[in-house]
């Protein structure tokens, strides 16, 4: 490409997003758009038509692929029986939560670390709040307060608590977080 003054410009495209999921997966959608629009309609849609219809596509295209997934970590052995006895290793965690997608990996470390970023005794490590306490119940907000004992979260606690026991899981954090299938 040349410029008015002689002036020599090059283009370089850099693949800098190739190989993440959601990029990948959004450029594949844009191209499946811009090759079966090939050409011109005058069809006038408003725009709360075509936010229906798009949301409509998006749920029958990529919810199939995340059923998929599930099943696969519905599948994954359960390390229940070697590991809610005794402390994890740092192997047996990599292990485990290597079988995980990444933000479910990401979570669990964040719960198991205690670094949850929503809590307020985190939060209140940074001073970023005035306050470690919960509104509701008035003691330091934690993972373990949330999932265990705040009124607030009664009806997640409940259902929790269904899907944990339903998988013969004792109903505590550390044996819920040693277990691939709990997570």
């Amino acid at each position: 490409m040349e410029g008015r003054e002689g002036t020599i410009v090059r283009l370089n495209w850099i693949p800098g997003h190739t190989g993440i999921y959601g990029n990948e997966l959004a450029h594949r959608t844009a191209n499946e758009g811009r090759t079966k629009c090939n050409h011109y309609t005058n069809i006038d849609f408003t725009l709360r038509t075509s936010y229906s219809a798009m949301r409509r596509r998006m749920r029958e295209r990529y919810t199939a692929p995340l059923k998929i997934e599930a099943s696969k970590l519905s599948v994954i052995k359960s390390n229940t029986s070697k590991t809610s006895a005794a402390k994890l290793t740092a192997a047996k965690t990599a292990k485990i939560l290597n079988e995980l997608p990444r933000a479910t990996r990401c979570l669990a470390t964040q719960l198991r670390t205690g670094h949850f970023p929503t809590t307020k005794s985190y939060r209140y490590r940074f001073k970023l709040i005035d306050s470690p306490k919960c509104r509701t119940c008035g003691i330091d907000d934690s993972i373990s307060h949330r999932i265990f004992v705040c009124r607030r979260h009664i009806m997640a606690r409940i259902t929790l608590r269904r899907k944990i026991t339903k998988i013969n899981i004792r109903f505590e954090l550390g044996p819920m977080l040693r277990n691939a299938q709990a997570l």
